[in-house]
C-alpha cells in the first residue's frame, strides 16, 4: 500500500525540472525535460574574459546527456561510497571526457567535463544529492515502463520546441541506440571486448516482428505492439524500411529489426 501511495505521489509531481547553480566563473544547469526520459542534461557555461556569460543560444557551453546509470554512480561519488568516477562520452569523433570527486580537505565536490570544471559547497551538495535521488526513482518508475512516449504534440504543450529538434538528432538517437554505459570508460563499464559495440550491432542478427506504425521522425519509427506497448526505434536498426508504409498506421506491419534491440526492451514475435 506504501509503494501505491509513494507511487500516486510521484504522479502529481512535476514533469520538467530545472535547476541552475551557478558560481563566479562557472555554472551548472541541471535539466530534465521529462519524467519519461532516462536521462537528463547538464549544461556547462563560463563568464568570458568581458565578465558576460557564455550563451547556448550562440551555441556556447557544453551539454552533456546523463543516463539514469551515471546518475545513480554521480550519486554514489557524492555519499562518498566511490570516492572518484572518471569515464568519456562520445559522439562521431569527438570525445567528452567526465570526472568527478571530493576535494575533502576543502570539503568540495567536482565535477569536470572537458575545460569545463564546476564546483559545488553545501548547501549546493546537498541539493545536488536531493534531486538526484529524486529524478533517479522518478525516472526508475516513468522512463522504464515502456507504456508511455514523448510526442510532438505533449513536447508543444510544454513548450519545449527546442526539445523537438533535439529529439530528431543524431546526438539524441546515437545514445538511444544504447543508453546504459557502451560508451564510457571500459574500467566504469566492464567492456573488455576486441569488437566494437557498433561492429557487434551491425552484425547483429535480425528478427521479423508484427507492429503498428503510430508515428516517425526523420531518425526513428514509434511502434506499437500487440500487447500495447510503445517503443521508438532508431531508423539504423530497422533492415526493412523501403518496405514500410510511413503513411499507413491503421494495421499492422512487418519489420525486420535488430534482435538487440527487441531484447532490450522485452519485445517477443508476436
Amino acid at each position: 500500500m506504501k509503494d501505491k501511495e509513494n507511487i500516486e505521489d510521484l504522479n502529481f509531481m512535476t514533469n520538467i525540472h530545472n535547476k541552475s547553480f551557478f558560481g563566479q566563473k562557472v555554472g551548472l544547469i541541471l535539466s530534465s525535460r521529462s519524467k519519461n526520459d532516462p536521462f537528463i542534461f547538464l549544461k556547462f557555461l563560463k563568464k568570458k574574459a568581458s565578465n558576460v556569460w557564455e550563451k547556448p543560444s550562440k551555441g556556447e557551453g557544453k551539454t552533456i546527456k546523463i543516463s539514469i546509470e551515471e546518475m545513480i554512480t554521480t550519486l554514489y561519488v557524492l555519499y562518498g561510497k566511490i570516492h572518484t568516477w572518471s569515464g568519456f562520452h562520445s559522439f562521431k569523433d569527438e570525445k567528452t571526457s567526465i570526472s568527478l570527486g571530493w576535494d575533502e580537505k576543502k570539503e568540495i565536490f567536482w565535477i569536470r567535463v572537458d575545460e569545463y570544471a564546476k564546483s559545488l559547497k553545501f548547501p549546493q551538495t546537498e541539493f545536488f544529492k536531493l534531486l538526484l535521488e529524486h529524478l533517479i526513482k522518478e525516472k526508475v518508475i516513468f522512463a522504464t515502463s515502456g507504456n508511455k512516449s514523448l510526442n510532438k504534440k505533449d513536447l508543444n504543450k510544454n513548450n519545449s520546441n527546442d526539445f523537438i529538434d533535439y529529439f530528431e538528432s543524431d546526438s539524441f538517437f546515437e545514445n538511444l541506440d544504447d543508453f546504459n554505459g557502451i560508451n564510457k570508460d571500459e574500467k566504469f563499464s566492464n567492456i573488455n571486448s576486441k569488437k566494437s559495440i557498433s561492429d557487434n550491432k551491425k552484425s547483429s542478427p535480425k528478427q521479423t516482428i508484427k507492429a503498428r506504425l503510430k508515428n516517425s521522425t526523420n531518425k526513428a519509427l514509434l511502434l506499437i505492439f500487440g500487447n500495447g506497448k510503445e517503443v521508438w526505434f532508431p531508423k539504423s536498426t530497422i533492415n526493412n524500411l523501403e518496405k514500410i508504409d510511413l503513411n499507413q498506421n491503421s494495421s499492422q506491419q512487418r519489420f525486420l529489426i535488430n534482435a538487440w534491440i527487441l531484447q532490450k526492451n522485452d519485445i517477443v514475435n508476436n
